[in-house]
């Protein structure tokens, strides 16, 4: 809910420019590293020698959103052009991230890579991307209040009627993408985020959503770091040596490297845009284990 579609308009395309490099090159580099210490085949087969460097490239590519919104927000800086050029980017980032994983799921060990197993599902996942972003500039924001606004306010109540009338919609909206994103063998995740899009323009949703959700909210987010990422830490093979230097490497290279230099086209904000676009997303560790729990490791 927090895109914001006059940002993009504004920032231009250097912010979709600093989102491809963000993506890609994490992707490609860490693809790169993993071949490099574990080995490669050089067929197109998706065989166990290849399938870690994909799964670790695109495991290094999402960008936090969040972090780089709460950053900006607090040093007042979100209404400069490089701010709004960061968050777009980094939303951009997230989406391509997102399109990139729906990909590595549809990829099976011994598989050959094929239009069917990772053309069709990556266009539609564009499709549904379009289609979410045509109903959250023309549908929702120009319809929705239309309905919620002949709902009379009831002055007893805390919580509105037409307030409930736009939570019970935007519930209905999430689980409706989450199922057709499944059906048109996309993520659902991605039809989670379609939902949310849908609401970017319409008056008081977030605020809502936020105010209604925030405590489930806050819990499910601790639920899913500890029940599925923190469990599935190795936690005796971090403290080894060739666990380390390893991990080093990675973040070094791929998972800093690769963000720092998206931004060298932004002026003299490169650096701020590029160090910006470094923090980690709770989205690389969902996709890191479920990688691992897909036997794509």
């Amino acid at each position: 809910m927090h895109f914001d579609f006059g940002k993009v308009r504004q920032v231009g395309g250097g912010a979709l420019v600093v989102a491809l490099i963000g993506t890609l090159l994490p992707i490609g580099l860490g693809m790169l590293f993993v071949y490099m210490l574990e080995g490669f085949d050089g067929s197109v087969v998706y065989s166990d020698e290849n399938k870690s460097g994909l799964a670790a490239g695109v495991s290094l590519a999402p960008t936090s959103v969040g972090i780089a919104l709460k950053l900006l927000m607090e040093t007042k800086q979100l209404g400069t052009d490089y701010g709004q050029a960061v968050i777009t980017a980094a939303f951009a980032d997230d989406v391509l991230s997102l399109l990139a994983f729906i990909v590595l799921e549809q990829l099976k060990p011994g598989e050959e890579i094929t239009f069917q197993v990772v053309g069709v599902p990556a266009i539609t996942s564009v499709a549904l991307l379009v289609f979410g972003a045509f109903a959250a500039v023309k549908i929702y924001p120009k319809y929705l209040p239309k309905i919620l606004h002949k709902i009379k306010e009831d002055p007893k109540q805390s919580f509105q009627p037409r307030d409930a009338l736009l939570l019970v919609t935007m519930f209905a909206t999430l689980i409706g993408f989450a199922e057709l994103s499944v059906v048109a063998k996309a993520s659902h995740l991605l039809g989670c985020f379609v939902a949310g899009m849908c609401f970017t323009g319409v008056h008081r949703a977030h605020h809502i959503w936020k105010t209604q959700t925030k405590r489930i909210t806050a819990w499910m987010v601790r639920l899913f770091f500890g029940a599925t990422v923190g469990f599935a830490i190795p936690t005796k093979e971090l403290g080894t040596i060739d666990a380390f230097w390893k991990g080093v490497v990675l973040a070094v290279f791929p998972a800093i490297g690769a963000k720092v230099v998206s931004g060298l086209h932004m002026g003299p904000a490169k650096w701020v845009v590029g160090w910006a676009m470094v923090g980690r997303a709770e989205f690389a560790y969902f996709i890191a284990e479920s990688a691992v729990n897909g036997n794509l490791t």
